[in-house]
């Protein structure tokens, strides 16, 4: 592919399209297209590329969203300004904030992982820039809004510096615009969260992106000695999605709980690839990914859990539980262990089946129709997960979701 065949049309070139911004980005910029361009597909003999149909993935001759287009804003509450919070374009913050920003950006997310990674890290737009002060606790969480609609390829991308002893709440919606019509994007996004010792994210994401759309999600974090993340993930939208979510316990005694929730219907198709890296002793992990799927919707997880020889007494913990409410859905999990140092507690699991039908006829004895007793049953499938949801508004929000998806 060209850089022509790139160009949105009637726009700029990729050296027009960095005009303006420091020469350490524009060189960044170059060197990542010039390895994203001409690439194949990631083969999908990779381990981590096994289900997920990386062609279909590819932007072909699709025209990207403008430079500077940004489907979305940002809710800062006043407070955190006054403490010194910055929320800001990601362009904008490099030339502002050239340190700050070089010496972050794209040290979690390599270029060279994927031709997506590559093709984001290249022509990136409506970039977000978030940095936390040292001990800076925010009472209200930072929200981020994004609504797709039309065609075209969509390359958003996040990088969050929390400082040492921080505590922030960060909520990333991805829905679909309303009126949103048959074209859908591609949207190949990249997020980098660097969390500093002794620090605390809370991180949600929702994901309800039109129907037609497809892409990959890139994520990185990084936690310091003491530092804890709390992540609670959502899958509901798109045709075709292939999150890769990694992260380094990088400082002894940092702690992870990733949760996530998928709900397929129809013929769409998740792919999660999830690793959980142990790299410093008495640190703590657990992943709950819990999926339910509809009619002929797919999903797959491959998720691994690597204690480095340095995590002494380490633990790791690592669930996968697929509820099948149709005999033509399909579901493959294979969580994974690599365990290289003594003295750690290390498990994992995964169930793939339909709804126990022993629930549902305890429920039809006591005189719920069976559509209720299946509603009733999922929700209490998901109900641990979302219960973990900090904010009221997004939590009722996934219920409802989850609820719609149970009613069509």
């Amino acid at each position: 592919m060209t850089n022509d065949a790139l160009a949105h049309p009637g726009l700029r070139t990729i050296e027009e399209w960095t005009a303006g911004e420091p020469d350490w980005l524009r060189e960044a910029r170059a060197e990542a297209f010039r390895a994203f361009d001409g690439a194949a597909p990631p083969d999908r003999a990779l381990h981590r590329w096994r289900y997920a149909e990386a062609a279909r993935l590819m932007p072909g001759d699709r025209p990207l969203a403008p430079a500077g287009f940004d489907p979305g804003g940002i809710v800062l509450d006043p407070e955190a300004e006054r403490a010194g919070v910055v929320a800001i374009d990601l362009s904008r913050a490099a030339a502002e904030r050239p340190e700050a920003v070089r010496t972050a950006l794209g040290r979690l997310v390599a270029a060279g992982e994927s031709p997506f990674a590559a093709l984001n890290a290249a022509l990136w737009t409506g970039g977000l820039f978030v940095e936390v002060p040292p001990g800076v606790r925010l009472a209200r969480p930072i929200v981020r809004l994004r609504r797709y609609a039309g065609g075209g390829v969509v390359l958003p991308r996040t990088l969050c510096l929390l400082g040492a002893g921080s505590d922030a709440v960060f909520i990333d919606e991805q829905l679909a615009a309303e009126g949103a019509g048959a074209d859908a994007p591609l949207v190949h996004r990249t997020l980098e969260w660097v969390v500093g010792d002794g620090a605390r994210l809370t991180l949600v994401t929702l994901q309800d992106l039109p129907s037609g759309a497809a892409g990959t999600t890139t994520a990185r974090v990084r936690l310091g000695r003491g530092a804890a993340l709390d992540a609670v993930f959502t899958a509901f939208g798109g045709a075709a999605t292939k999150s890769d979510l990694a992260v380094e316990l990088a400082g002894e005694g940092a702690r992870a709980e990733v949760r996530g929730v998928v709900f397929g219907t129809g013929r769409q198709q998740f792919d999660h690839h999830a690793v959980l890296e142990h790299l410093a002793p008495r640190t703590a992990s657990r992943l709950d990914l819990r999926v339910a799927l509809r009619d002929r919707a797919r999903s797959a997880f491959t998720g691994m859990l690597r204690i480095a020889h340095e995590a002494v007494h380490s633990e790791a913990f690592q669930e996968n539980r697929n509820l099948l409410l149709h005999e033509t859905a399909h579901a493959v999990s294979i969580p994974e262990l690599e365990i290289l140092t003594d003295e750690v507690q290390a498990s994992h699991g995964a169930t793939v089946g339909p709804i126990d039908e022993d629930q549902l006829f305890y429920l039809a004895a006591r005189g719920l129709p069976r559509p209720e007793a299946e509603r009733m049953v999922v929700g209490g499938f998901f109900e641990p997960l979302l219960a973990r949801i900090p904010d009221d508004g997004v939590r009722e929000e996934v219920r409802g979701r989850v609820e719609a998806r149970l009613a069509r």
